[in-house]
């Protein structure tokens, strides 16, 4: 699943107030790798990062629309700059 998050909040970004959301498609390239693609602007493949239980991992706390938590796995600046 491809959660989208605000850094400043940690809450989720859905496409009802980002419709442009709607445009991207994920797909797996294979293994490790997923691609992000939309219209009108280059395609963008990356590694999957790897989920730890270590505390200075890429795992972020999220919270979904009532404020719950949902643990995540940030996939880096390459892919939220390519989001954003």
């Amino acid at each position: 699943m491809l959660l989208v998050y605000s850094e400043e909040t940690g809450k989720f970004i859905t496409g009802r107030n980002y419709p442009t959301l709607i445009l991207v498609n994920l797909s797996a390239v294979d293994e490790t790798r997923v691609r992000l693609e939309a219209t009108g602007v280059p395609n963008l493949t990356f590694e999957l990062p790897q989920y730890s239980n270590d505390s200075s991992s890429n795992t972020i706390d999220c919270k979904m629309w009532w404020g719950e938590p949902v643990k995540c796995i940030d996939c880096g600046t390459a892919p939220a700059q390519w989001i954003s």
